[in-house]
């Protein structure tokens, strides 16, 4: 079985998880989606058997790295959210102003 190169997996995935916190916060939500499947894709590499023979070291610290990855992906839930709460507000505001405009309209 060959060994797994996890510090490299985990180094590629942060790369990607700051790179979405700029996404996130410059409303890049198209981007943003496609390097979430490119993340994901990366962090799949580690579902391997290999990750057996990792020593107690290597193995306490990958649980760390992850551990610092999932408050990051935390973070990014919390900002999609908020970034999809503004938009349905926004849309809501959008709806009324509408309404408001037609109703203008017909007096």
């Amino acid at each position: 079985m060959q060994p797994i190169d996890w510090q490299t997996i985990i180094e590629q995935a942060q790369t990607l998880n700051r790179q979405l916190l700029a996404q996130a916060e410059r409303g890049e939500w198209e981007r943003f989606s496609r390097d979430v499947q490119a993340r994901d894709t990366i962090l799949q590499r580690l579902d391997t058997p290999a990750l057996h023979t990792l020593s107690e070291q290597d193995s306490l610290a990958l649980s760390q790295a992850l551990t610092k990855l999932q408050a990051q992906n935390s973070h990014l839930v919390e900002l999609s959210e908020r970034y999809r709460s503004e938009i349905q507000q926004q849309h809501r505001q959008s709806r009324t102003n509408n309404h408001a405009i037609k109703a203008y309209k017909k007096s």
